[in-house]
């Protein structure tokens, strides 16, 4: 599309005599009025439209054309009156367009009222309704219609939404007539001689002595369509990202509607019997945004008062801060708290010293037994019930969040069907393949096998149509187009190919939301980042030549999203890659550099191409979409380092990284990078460790630059999920590698079907652990055996499935009480997490990206049921194979001896693999495939 500037230039448009000539009309002559026959003068009834000609002296004709041109010469800039005439006006409307004048009703009292014919879309019945196809008449020479922003062009728009051009038109009207009314009645009072010559303001605008005119702390987001697709943005993403268009830095990214976050209490819980016991911080739900007017209190001294009208001067004491409306989790109690006290959830950390809290008895909390919610009073003034409350209660929704942090959910889903208006023509796979490049080639050679990505775009590409997930406005100038693959997830249409796969503008990843759009922390392993870079090398498409043989596997690296999405032809094999994100990579360098370290991050624009055979592929990481390269080639400035991503037209730019780092794109623009959703760490907090300025900072430290490397440099094993303050902080900033502090995304059970679903899910587990903690926490041990599924009997078994219309079967019973004996041991190993302030952390499998090793203590430990039932006899085999089954006999398989306790942290004995029930997915067992056992417990080498 055309910029304002190059049409306001353009004087065959806006003519220097005021005249606006339409270059271009999507108008037709079969669009015209339905009925223009005038009816004989013996009619009683009239019903036609009046055709205009085509320069008409009517008047309603020249109010039309004087109010359209005179908003479209303010829309691009234009002074209010051209060089040579009095007032902007169109010379006459586009080709084939009819302005008409419909006459209805009785003779002598017929009805009139004006309709603009000839478009495509609709008819247009005001003039505003018309000046934003007027705009896009006058910008875009292709003429695609949901480029468009009037209310008719793709018929996508609720009804009665007002978009930013039709508001600005209105805004504009409004003011032009209030501007003439008001004149009519200074004239009507006898002109303004007796106010000295000056306009009057109206009551209404009017700003009294001790009044202050409060706006707005974060101006309306600008409208954002979908990165490359003419899709139109989800609310909540375009109100959410709009937030990083006015953040500064040291400002917080700000908390998103649905995220899980921890705040700060005013009145922290203190225990009656040790003072030093202290609960300060609450789950809670983030449930709308807001923000209140804060007026600082200066004396009047200070305040320079008017001393008659008793007035102080209100500058620079008025502040807006952002605030949230906020759910206390497992309340029922609400509020409305400052920013500066919500913490991201993946931050807090557990209150300490909560071990030796006697919990009573199950009757001192009789909200477990009747399934309702306890009453705390953790915001009101009201007396509040003893500490051991408090701490049942907050153990419940812990152990909550801890299961929420391994769900996701997407959300927004659209496909090819959602676009707006025809689709695009679509590049044959033989021209798409004639016209690649050699190192587009190349690439699409070492990605012939994956399970396919966006690079069959919704609806194929033309000249200048957008590109399936690839902003086509950034700042590389780019346009891309797939190649021809066959490959399960497309199919051939009209002679091109189709994307299936189906696509989602956003998710919430374990207690957080991410969008399409967002700058977002990774978690790679070594081998991951190796294997990237390697196939990246194997289409040179790496921005840096250092990164073909010497990449830096331990340095932090984010991503830019520009797709989520899963592939058409994932079948149920593939059920531990569901979900994918798919854009740019970069890595996070500090910005002074030694002299050798500069020297490796430079430019090697011209890169030979590899042919060194096959590189290793990863079952997560690897480059896709090849395409046809840049119509205009990417300077070296593209590629530089920055401290902060600029925005473009449909992504927004991101938080500015902390001082002394700076980001550098890895891969080049020709290709985008596909991840499994379980190789994200979270959003990026880069306000938790900058010092910026007092107003809506968010910052816990200055940070020392030195302690920053320091912790960057330090020895990694494995996955680490720590709770040193500084290297958590450092972790959610990017500064240091996401796998220090991450979400813990399941790909085997993590995906839930709605946000509310995943919520239940995690209350309900929760709460029922809390119920089982109480019922057998202190018979756990009898005669120095720990209780399973043979010390059950029918009534417990009974008791725990409440009233039922028909007694239990034998076979009923006997599943119940398996069920119920995994519950006891999962319960026993949440009683000691939550005693023990999250000592356990979740043992990943060995399907996971990153490496199994020694780690810290967990703020909020996903747990693994560390269960000392006994073994399964039954042989399994792979779990893509189909034969691994979690065991299903307690008289065989649960013997009551407990096998050696092994150590929860240490990697598993050599051949022994954790894996999940097909039965019932929660559930988790131990296999070795070579000997053919399987246990319920930790393994130790003695087996």
């Amino acid at each position: 599309m055309l910029t304002l500037e190059e049409v306001r230039a353009d004087t065959s448009i806006f003519t220097p005599r005021g005249a606006i000539i339409f270059p271009r009309s999507d108008g037709s002559a079969s669009y015209g009025p339905p009925n223009t026959v005038v009816p004989p003068n013996s009619a009683r009834e009239v019903n036609y439209f009046a055709v205009f000609k085509e320069i008409s002296d009517d008047k309603r004709y020249r109010t039309w054309s004087k109010t359209v041109g005179s908003a479209l010469a303010a829309r691009f800039g234009l002074p209010k009156k051209p060089p040579q005439g009095d007032h902007w006006y169109l010379e006459s409307f586009p080709k084939d367009y009819h302005m008409t004048e419909q006459r209805k009703g009785p003779k002598g009292a017929v009805r009139t009222d004006p309709y603009l014919f000839g478009s495509h879309a609709h008819r247009f019945r005001s003039g505003p309704e018309f000046f934003p196809h007027a705009t896009w008449l006058l910008t875009d020479p292709l003429l695609l219609e949901y480029r468009c922003e009037c209310k008719y062009c793709g018929k996508l728009k609720k009804q009665g939404e007002v978009d930013q051009s039709h508001a600005m038109a209105k805004e504009f009207w409004t003011s032009e007539r209030a501007e003439r009314s008001e004149g009519q009645r200074r004239a009507a009072r006898g002109g303004d001689a007796g106010l000295g010559g000056k306009k009057t303001l109206s009551r209404r605008n009017m700003a009294t002595e001790n009044s202050v005119l409060i706006r707005s702390q974060v101006a309306a987001p600008k409208f954002r369509g979908l990165p490359g697709i003419p899709i139109d943005s989800a609310e909540d993403r375009n109100s959410e990202l709009g937030v990083m268009d006015s953040i500064q830095l040291g400002q917080s990214e700000g908390h998103r509607v649905g995220e899980v976050a921890c705040c700060k209490l005013d009145r922290p819980i203190v225990d009656e019997e040790d003072s030093n016991r202290v609960i300060n911080i609450w789950p809670v739900e983030i449930v709308k945004r807001t923000f209140r007017v804060n007026v600082a209190d200066v004396p009047p001294q200070d305040a320079a008062p008017w001393s008659q009208e008793h007035h102080f001067d209100l500058e620079g004491r008025v502040s807006q801060i952002r605030c949230y409306d906020v759910l206390f989790l497992g309340t029922d109690e609400k509020a409305t708290v400052d920013e500066d006290r919500v913490v991201p959830g993946i931050a807090a950390k557990m209150p300490e010293d909560l071990e030796a809290v006697e919990l009573g008895d199950i009757a001192d909390h009789p909200w477990l037994q009747d399934r309702s919610k306890p009453v705390l009073n953790l915001i009101n003034q009201e007396p509040r019930p003893p500490f051991k409350q408090f701490v049942v209660a907050f153990g419940w929704q812990w152990h909550a969040l801890t299961l929420l942090r391994s769900l996701y959910t997407t959300t927004d889903e659209f496909s090819r069907e959602s676009l707006k208006g025809p689709a695009p023509p679509v590049v044959s796979a033989t021209a798409a393949n004639n016209d690649a490049s050699a190192s587009a080639t190349a690439t699409a050679t070492s990605t012939t096998n994956n399970t396919g990505g966006p690079n069959r775009f919704l609806g194929g590409e033309s000249a200048e149509s957008h590109a399936g997930m690839v902003d086509d406005d950034d700042d590389f100038g780019r346009r891309r187009r797939g190649l021809g693959q066959t490959q399960n997830n497309v199919e051939e249409e009209n002679g091109g190919l189709l994307d299936n796969n189906q696509y989602w503008q956003g998710a919430f990843f374990g207690l957080e939301r991410i969008w399409v759009g967002d700058l977002v922390r990774l978690r790679l392993a070594e081998d991951d980042v190796k294997t990237m870079m390697e196939a990246l090398a194997k289409g040179n498409d790496l921005v840096r030549a250092a990164d073909r043989t010497n990449p830096q596997l331990r340095a932090p690296y984010l991503m830019r999203i520009k797709a989520i999405y899963r592939p058409a032809n994932v079948t149920a094999e593939d059920t531990d890659d569901k979900c994918r994100v798919a854009g740019d990579v970069y890595r996070v360098i500090e910005s002074e550099e030694p002299a050798e370290k500069q020297s490796e991050n430079s430019m090697d624009v011209e890169l030979p191409p590899v042919n060194d055979g096959e590189p290793a592929r990863s079952t997560f990481t690897e480059p896709i979409r090849p395409f046809h390269p840049p119509t205009t080639a990417p300077s070296a400035s593209a590629y530089a380092p920055t401290r902060r991503l600029e925005s473009s037209r449909s992504l927004p730019p991101s938080p500015y990284l902390p001082p002394g780092f700076a980001i550098q794109l890895v891969n080049r623009s020709t290709v985008d990078v596909v991840c499994s959703v379980q190789q994200l760490a979270g959003r990026l907090w880069c306000s938790l460790a900058t010092s910026g300025p007092s107003s809506g900072s968010t910052s816990k430290f200055a940070y020392d630059l030195k302690t920053a490397r320091q912790e960057r440099l330090r020895q990694q094993q494995g996955h680490e999920d720590t709770l040193d303050d500084v290297r958590v902080t450092l972790s959610l900033a990017g500064i240091v590698a996401g796998a220090a502090k991450a979400m813990e995304v399941d790909t085997y059970k993590g995906y839930a079907k709605d946000r509310a679903a995943a919520r239940r899910r995690a209350q309900m587990k929760g709460l029922g652990a809390m119920l089982l903690c109480f019922s057998d926490a202190e018979g756990t041990e009898e005669g120095g055996k720990k209780r399973t599924a043979d010390d059950l009997d029918e009534d417990e078994v009974q008791s725990s499935l409440g009233t039922r219309k028909h007694p239990l079967t034998a076979r009923e019973v006997e599943d119940e009480r398996i069920r119920k004996a995994s519950e006891v041991n999962a319960s026993i190993a949440v009683a000691k997490a939550i005693a023990r302030a999250g000592e356990y952390a979740s043992q990943r499998s060995d399907n996971s990206p990153t490496a199994t090793g020694q780690r810290e203590r967990s703020s909020i430990p996903v747990p693994i049921p560390e269960a000392d039932a006994g073994a399964s006899e039954e042989t399994t085999t792979t779990r893509h194979g189909g034969g691994g089954r979690a065991p299903s006999k307690a008289s065989s398989n649960l013997p009551k001896k407990s096998p050696k306790v092994a150590d929860a942290h240490g990697p598993l004995p050599p051949g022994w693999q954790l894996r999940r029930s097909r039965q019932n997915p929660e559930m988790v067992y131990y296999a070795n495939p070579q000997k053919g056992k399987t246990l319920w417990t930790r393994p130790t080498e003695d087996d």
